[in-house]
């Protein structure tokens, strides 16, 4: 997980990250309606066949049952979903496993988000991520609907994100299978953004901002300026 800090003497501060606040305010801009949006965009990541540098992402047998989760979640979604399923591939790296083409093998009626990612995420109804990366910050950055699912011991996280993490779950915004994450969506499909805009989610989602996404009135300059000038 991304946690955008500052020392200080000798002390982390949280301080809001720029490009999170440039796609906030891009977002205020939009108008997303639930009658002019009709996509369930799922997004996901890089699946490395072998680890080649020192990060915390998941090791080589786990990427392939990562991969085997992303079909397990298209293949519980209801009929009357599927057809609004698209799918936006992470982008070609030497090494990683196949993606969307090993997807649509198996799942005739799977579309892939192709061309840049932005006007997807302006037709989507609903978000969803298979992984636990930099999307989520930005779908919460700009407060929109998303449920996300991984197995926990493929990306570790400290203490505090995994309590971070447990927020989300009891809001229902996280689910730990892909089983259990398709009944979320099927769940919300109808009104998505009543789920969201209710108060246990919303209170998740501010919780998991504070420390994650943070956002700041006004534009982030000020409170970098401010920091810079007490260090």
């Amino acid at each position: 997980m991304l946690q955008f800090q500052s020392i200080c003497h000798g002390n982390f501060v949280p301080v809001p990250y720029p490009q999170l606040a440039a796609e906030h305010a891009q977002a205020a801009r939009q108008t997303c309606q639930e009658g002019n949006s009709s996509d369930l965009l799922v997004i996901g990541t890089e699946m490395a066949a072998f680890p080649y540098r020192l990060e915390s992402l998941p090791t080589p047998l786990q990427i392939m049952r990562y991969r085997k989760d992303k079909a397990r979640f298209f293949a519980a979604l209801p009929a009357s979903i599927q057809s609004h399923a698209v799918y936006r591939p992470y982008f070609s790296v030497p090494g990683t496993l196949r993606d969307g083409p090993w997807l649509q093998e198996r799942f005739s009626w799977l579309r892939l988000a192709e061309g840049p990612l932005a006007p997807h995420l302006a037709r989507s109804r609903l978000l969803v991520l298979d992984h636990n990366g930099t999307s989520l910050l930005e779908a919460m950055a700009v407060n929109r609907p998303v449920v996300a699912f991984w197995q926990r011991e493929h990306w570790p996280l400290t203490e505090e994100a995994e309590a971070l993490l447990t927020v989300l779950a009891t809001a229902g915004i996280w689910q730990p299978t892909p089983l259990q994450a398709a009944a979320k969506v099927a769940a919300v499909w109808d009104h998505p953004m009543d789920w969201w805009m209710c108060d246990d989610v919303q209170k998740a989602r501010k919780a998991y901002c504070a420390r994650q996404a943070m956002l700041a009135d006004g534009g982030p300059d000020a409170v970098w300026i401010q920091l810079l000038q007490d260090m």
